[in-house]
């Protein structure tokens, strides 16, 4: 195809390369061709109701809308009790990052993609720096969560997060931190 073509033309120049779940077959031609290159699955912190092997509600039978009928405990809530939401491309919801549960459903989805391809690691993108980020309107402005009310707080979730999933993954995580850090 025209895309492994230019994949095979590009692959001697590049040293890492950054793919979604519907590329996987490409992973075994930029090493055919690089053997030292480095392959990283793109993986999304936020849940959308129409994503493919993107983020952890749409990994499996177990969706976001699985999520939202049958966990919405795995979600942030606004004030009013209900599941934060927002929209960039498709209607996006948050997990509570400081939540074990959460963390060890996220690590079967994200293990369960990297047995697909021979990955070198993840990039987790959406790896939000503040407890107001979900607002931001790159991210989807979502609602107000209320359960990190500080920077402080928020931080300690995400940290506790990155703590519960990485032993738990088969690969490397690298978290894609937003560019405004607030400590």
């Amino acid at each position: 195809s025209a895309l492994v073509e230019e994949i095979k033309r590009l692959a001697p120049h590049y040293d890492l390369w950054l793919l979604g779940p519907r590329n996987k077959s490409m992973v075994k031609v930029i090493k055919q061709v690089k053997q030292t290159a480095k392959v990283y699955l793109y993986f999304a912190s936020s849940l959308t109701l129409n994503a493919t092997g993107m983020d952890a509600g749409s990994v499996d039978s177990q969706t976001t809308q699985w999520i939202l009928n049958n966990r919405p405990d795995y979600l942030l809530k606004g004030t009013n009790g209900k599941p934060i939401e927002g929209f960039s491309w498709d209607r996006k919801f948050w997990p509570d990052p400081g939540l074990a549960a959460w963390a060890t459903f996220f690590a079967q989805k994200l293990n369960k993609l990297l047995a697909t391809a021979s990955w070198d690691g993840v990039i987790l993108d959406e790896f939000l720096s503040t407890p107001v980020s979900h607002g931001h309107e790159w991210v989807g402005r979502a609602t107000k969560q209320v359960k990190y009310p500080s920077d402080k707080t928020w931080q300690a979730g995400q940290l506790k997060f990155l703590g519960n999933v990485v032993p738990k993954l088969t690969k490397p995580l690298v978290p894609n931190v937003e560019p405004i850090v607030l400590l």
